[in-house]
């Protein structure tokens, strides 16, 4: 979905001259453009949320996530992807806003969901089980559209 410039002021960066280089780095994030793919989550097959999605597929996206960000617009998330089956952590460093996190299998069926994951926190987030992929979405949200345990996403990313 190609949106305007005048909307990507919606997402913005704290400035601050020691991160400056980091906040270069994490322009992914910032771009509302690189949330061009649109998923669902579905229950039994039936929509309960749709999201528009920039996907982290790189080293460097996955690394800096929705860092340094003040805020993001409630239906837009980031998604979390790796080649294979792993123990999957998360933190929240240098993250400004509260997140949810919803870990994935290899069907992308939701295994896990860490509600309202604290600002700033360097506490991991584990998936305790095998995941492929992580959905990150505002704090709070999975509650209030209620998301589920076993819920899928879809399409498969």
């Amino acid at each position: 979905m190609l949106i305007s410039n005048a909307k990507i002021s919606k997402i913005s960066f704290a400035q601050s001259p020691s991160k400056s280089t980091e906040i270069v780095e994490n322009i992914f994030a910032s771009n509302l453009n690189n949330y061009q793919h649109t998923i669902t989550i579905n229950r039994n097959q039936r929509e309960i949320a749709k999201f528009q999605v920039a996907k982290a597929l790189e080293n460097q996206q996955k690394m800096l996530g929705l860092m340094h960000i003040k805020s993001l617009p409630k239906n837009y998330a980031m998604l979390f992807v790796w080649e294979n089956q792993q123990i999957i952590n998360m933190w929240m460093k240098n993250t400004k806003i509260p997140l949810d996190m919803l870990f994935l299998d290899e069907k992308y069926q939701i295994i896990k969901i860490h509600s309202m994951a604290k600002p700033f926190s360097l506490d991991i987030i584990s998936s305790e089980k095998k995941a492929t992929a992580v959905l990150e979405i505002n704090g709070g949200l999975a509650k209030k559209l209620k998301i589920n345990l076993g819920d899928q996403l879809m399409p498969f990313p």
